[in-house]
């Protein structure tokens, strides 16, 4: 599987059981996500730049251990799901011989209509129709990195721990636990193919969060998660470093201005 498909597919979750401790501010887990939730799902804009650290370990191969780390910073600005930008500058690194190491940006911009997705490193680009992309996205972590999704999933265990402080921010700390299924070859539409992606099959992922969410004002100030499955565990860490609601955004923030000498991919 490519980079191009990667970005295009991900994973479904799904029923969830909540466990909690009596608070001021909320009575469980499941009022304090539904709460931040809704801080992202009704703002009319948003706007942010976090820290995104992604590490897979590979067990069990002949490789092993096979260490791929990547760390990011990006930065989006969106109108909910229906229109937003995502550049991402990213450096993956330990990459053992057979595999390249990735130093470069990704560029995602989805005007409501076509969604395209720009790598630096192959100065090439691809597009979906944007109903089709956020159809596949709403099965992974994709739409997490470009809106907060923190409504509690279904088949997910959650529990309220002891608060903590998140860079002088008094912080909830709520721990997830639950299973989650990723990979299969879905269809996709690229620049106007229709394409099959060579994938893995269907497997399910135990998936661990712990989720940090600001008690003055419900953001989300820090989401680390382990995911484990088939001799591969990946950490994730998500660090927001700053946010921004409802403020004014460019209507041509949105418009995908295609690069000089950039190659279309697929196109004939």
């Amino acid at each position: 599987m490519n980079r191009f498909t990667a970005v295009c597919t991900g994973f479904v979750a799904g029923g969830f059981v909540v466990l909690g401790i009596a608070n001021s501010h909320a009575q469980t887990a499941a009022d304090i996500l539904s709460r931040a939730d809704a801080v992202y799902t009704n703002a009319r804009t948003y706007q942010t730049t976090y820290r995104w650290e992604h590490k897979s370990v590979y067990s069990g191969r002949m490789l092993d251990p096979l260490i791929i780390t990547s760390l990011s910073v990006v930065d989006v600005k969106a109108l909910g799901t229906k229109q937003f930008t995502l550049h991402q500058v990213l450096n993956e690194s330990n990459n053992p011989p057979l595999f390249k190491d990735y130093h470069g940006t990704i560029d995602m911009v989805d005007d409501g209509v076509r969604h395209y997705v720009y790598l630096s490193s192959d100065h090439a680009y691809l597009w979906n129709p944007h109903d089709e992309w956020i159809t596949n996205a709403a099965k992974s972590e994709k739409l997490d990195m470009i809106l907060p999704r923190l409504k509690p999933r279904p088949g997910f265990l959650y529990k309220l721990l002891a608060p903590t402080t998140i860079d002088g921010k008094a912080a909830y700390v709520i721990e997830a636990k639950g299973t989650a299924k990723e990979g299969g070859a879905s269809p996709v539409t690229i620049n106007g193919e229709r394409i099959y992606p060579v994938e893995a099959p269907w497997v399910t992922k135990s998936v661990d969060e712990l989720i940090y969410i600001d008690q003055a004002n419900f953001h989300l100030l820090q989401k680390k998660s382990t995911r484990a499955s088939r001799g591969i565990t990946e950490t994730l860490v998500q660090i927001i470093q700053s946010e921004t609601l409802d403020a004014p955004i460019p209507t041509k923030t949105f418009d995908f201005v295609i690069p000089n000498g950039a190659k279309e991919l697929g196109k004939k």
